[in-house]
């Protein structure tokens, strides 16, 4: 597979993460091995770029939407945000995901973040 051949492929994963992407949310009927490969894909990312707060998030989401694993998807968004702690995707999809499953102060404590990053943005 590509992925053993160094830093100059994870150029490569994140294009095919991009299409597997597109062919799998395109698709109301998932492939089921596309979503494998994204997966993996994601986590190599996570595994090479442990800082890369959009990269975390992006597999975060995914981990959400898809697998619904709201505690894995938790542990990245707080990787994410102690990574980049004014990363605003972070913040606003940590606020979507506490505001679901979690208690109400830490929605708010979450969004005062992002609010505080972005002012003029906010409704």
């Amino acid at each position: 597979m590509f992925l053993h051949r160094g830093k100059r492929d994870m150029a490569n994963a994140e294009k095919y993460v991009l299409l597997d992407q597109r062919h799998a949310f395109g698709d109301p009927m998932w492939c089921q091995c596309c979503l494998i490969l994204l997966f993996r894909y994601y986590k190599v990312a996570v595994g090479a770029y442990p800082t890369h707060s959009t990269v975390i998030v992006k597999y975060a989401n995914l981990l959400k939407s898809v697998k619904k694993d709201y505690d894995q998807a938790e542990q990245l968004y707080k990787q994410a945000i102690q990574a980049n702690p004014r990363h605003a995707e972070s913040l606003g999809s940590y606020a979507v995901l506490l505001h679901g499953t979690r208690q109400k102060h830490d929605v708010r404590r979450a969004m005062q973040g992002r609010v505080a990053l972005f002012p003029s943005r906010t409704v």
